[in-house]
């Protein structure tokens, strides 16, 4: 078994080592060929996708290659716009995120009144939302896509990628209350009410209307409460009452009132 493995692994590296060779061969630049011809043979390899044994070894790099020998001969072409486009898309569809919003952005800027930019701020938002990790990491990744979404929400509302990223949007906005919610906790668990506070009123601000203001809301109180400050306290435990009756913290927030006018 192991020695069909080690045989498979050969025949593969032999395969993408010869699809490398192929591509520094058949990628010289021929003074004779137009951009056009250039942009068709990038967008050949795309088309020409290939898995060996579940390996994608569809050739990126020879595709992007032809895309920046377009950009670099022939700049002031359609072609070109086209080409920086789908350099963008080609490092997308490797997964490399990174490089994908770096040229979608790029796009964006550069060509400001192109017909794709909304595809681009969408395109970004998308490789950002795909590298966000759950609320209790880091959130940067979430941070950046919901930007990327709002720029696009605002500046192209009637697209159709606005309305593909509303879910999106609300998806990661409930991920960063949550994050605020945890770190709220966290401080209110350690006595650290004024940090707390903080916390529990970033989110009633920043994120409203997802699910988490009645406990977000009562927890305000409760660091008023634990603060000494029972006026505060209390009107944060009324809005409770008043606007989520049905919620389990509002008879939380009954039971915290009652006490305090004992």
């Amino acid at each position: 078994m192991y020695r069909k493995f080690f045989a498979l692994t050969l025949f593969v590296l032999a395969v993408l080592a010869g699809g490398a060779c192929a591509s520094k061969t058949q990628n010289t630049f021929d003074e004779n060929t137009t951009a056009e011809q250039l942009y068709n043979e990038g967008v050949a390899k795309l088309s020409d996708q290939q898995h060996i044994f579940g390996i994608d070894v569809t050739d990126y790099d020879g595709a992007i290659e032809k895309f920046q020998n377009v950009i670099d001969h022939f700049p002031y072409s359609e072609h070109a716009v086209l080409a920086e486009l789908k350099i963008a898309d080609t490092y997308f569809a490797q997964k490399k995120y990174d490089q994908a919003a770096s040229y979608y952005r790029d796009f964006a800027d550069l060509h400001p009144q192109h017909p794709e930019v909304p595809y681009t701020i969408y395109q970004t938002a998308i490789c950002h939302y795909n590298q966000s990790k759950e609320f209790d990491r880091d959130q940067t990744s979430s941070r950046n896509a919901v930007e990327s979404f709002d720029t696009l929400m605002r500046r192209y509302p009637q697209s159709e990628y606005a309305k593909e990223s509303e879910p999106k949007w609300k998806e990661l906005q409930l991920r960063l209350a949550r994050r605020e919610l945890m770190i709220g906790n966290y401080y209110l668990e350690r006595t650290e009410y004024s940090s707390a506070l903080q916390r529990f009123q970033a989110l009633l601000d920043s994120y409203p209307g997802l699910g988490l203001d009645a406990e977000a809301l009562y927890k305000v109180g409760l660091c008023y409460a634990k603060m000494n400050r029972p006026a505060e306290a209390t009107r944060a435990f009324d809005l409770v009452k008043k606007n989520y009756p049905e919620s389990n913290f509002s008879s939380l927030a009954s039971k915290v009132t009652t006490n305090l006018q004992n």
